[in-house]
């Protein structure tokens, strides 16, 4: 029989090891944030490309609302799918029987499943506050200008007769 690649590694009579291997669960979930982001953004690219600010013309919101809510829970089960994979096919094998070695495969992939959602949602409240950020600054200025021309109005005189 020929062997292709790196032997199978051994690792009986090894105490305090542990089965996850960090490094492979990582670079899964990276994978899988950063195949998240880009079919997210061609999915909405096609959306956007989809609408019309026509009356009459384009698809209705109803159709783009159910295709947005479809595109964005595939692309996410197929980039975590991606992932777990890659994370699975990375880790060193051990003694393993089948059933062992399919459950182990599967962790891998539910930890990238884990950590990819984590990154996501750190990504999304980032994005978030960036832009509450924003918000806070325009309501800021406009609030300003306002005060002064209320301030100018008293000086000339208006009390609500004023343009």
């Amino acid at each position: 029989m020929t062997q292709v690649g790196a032997p199978i590694v051994s690792r009986t009579g090894s105490v305090g090891l542990s089965y996850v291997e960090c490094g492979a669960v990582f670079a899964g979930a990276v994978l899988a944030a950063a195949l998240s982001f880009v079919l997210l953004t061609f999915g909405m690219a096609i959306g956007l490309s989809a609408t019309s600010p026509w009356p009459g013309s384009g698809l209705s919101a109803k159709v783009i609302a159910s295709i947005a809510v479809f595109w964005a829970m595939a692309q996410q089960i197929g980039s975590v799918m991606v992932g777990g994979y890659v994370a699975g096919r990375m880790r060193s094998r051990w003694h393993e029987t089948g059933h062992e070695a399919e459950f182990r495969d599967g962790l891998h992939g539910a930890l990238v499943w884990g950590i990819a959602v984590l990154i996501s949602a750190l990504l999304v409240f980032a994005t978030a506050r960036a832009g509450m950020d924003v918000a806070s600054k325009a309501v800021g200025s406009l609030t300003a200008s306002s005060d002064a021309m209320d301030t100018v109005y008293r000086q000339l005189g208006c009390h609500g007769h004023c343009p």
